[in-house]
């Protein structure tokens, strides 16, 4: 009788998630957004995309609602028709009423997950100490912004090397795990994403995606949801265990 009555106990008390769940036709559109800004042409002059990553935050109701999405800054600013890429996370964390920021990889030298989860040497000769991730949320909490649910995206599944031919990281399990995913957007009323388009053309092979899918199964262990968003006309879906869309 005890049991049951603190049960019930609880339940009152326990906070009610803020539900923030990501509406897939939001998603998409978000992606849909993107995708042009990444549009190059290859040696044959035909149209190619190049590897990008975001990092975006939405209100609850902008997660929910594709008819309240507000587009490109917060609640109550006149949103941009389209989002930007740059090649560094500055443009972005220097516009106080941007709710994302974008990066392309420096080919070679930086992947672009890289650049938004870890410290840069263009970061440290600016004297920032705190990576852009934890630079972004700290800007959304300068603005008092209500945040219902992040989106990480990466345009292909998570990279099993290090970046490129260099020696510097790409390893992004260690870094989602931690600040500020696991802390200010660690409670129950923030949902996190992890999205991807693609399997990276030199990992589509069995021994490769087994490996990624060993890394999506630790990323949704670190909280996230898992979602791929591919085709012509960008559709999004969940990705689970076993094959997790790879």
């Amino acid at each position: 009788m005890w049991t049951l009555w603190f049960s019930l106990l609880f339940l009152l008390w326990a906070p009610t998630s803020d539900g923030a769940e990501l509406n897939t036709d939001v998603l998409s559109l978000i992606v849909s957004d993107f995708r042009p800004e990444a549009v190059t042409e290859d040696e044959n002059g035909r149209p190619t995309d190049r590897q990008f990553a975001f990092l975006m935050a939405l209100t609850p109701t902008e997660c929910r609602n594709r008819n309240v999405f507000g587009g490109y800054f917060p609640p109550g600013i006149r949103g941009t028709v389209t989002p930007s890429i740059k090649y560094n996370t500055a443009n972005s964390l220097n516009h106080p009423r941007l709710n994302y920021m974008a990066v392309f990889p420096h080919t070679g030298e930086q992947c672009s997950e890289y650049k938004l989860l870890y410290l840069t040497d263009d970061d440290r000769n600016l004297g920032i100490n705190t990576i852009a991730a934890q630079s972004f949320q700290n800007k959304l909490h300068a603005r008092k912004m209500t945040v219902g649910c992040v989106i990480f995206y990466t345009r292909n599944t998570p990279c099993i090397r290090n970046c490129f031919s260099g020696n510097q990281n790409c390893e992004i399990v260690s870094p989602l795990s931690g600040s500020p995913f696991n802390t200010a957007w660690g409670n129950q009323n923030i949902g996190k994403y992890f999205v991807f388009s693609e399997v990276f053309r030199r990992d589509n092979n069995p021994e490769s995606i087994r490996i990624i899918r060993e890394k999506l199964q630790q990323i949704k262990g670190a909280g996230f949801i898992i979602r791929r968003c591919d085709g012509n006309q960008i559709q999004c879906q969940d990705c689970n265990a076993p094959d997790y869309c790879v």
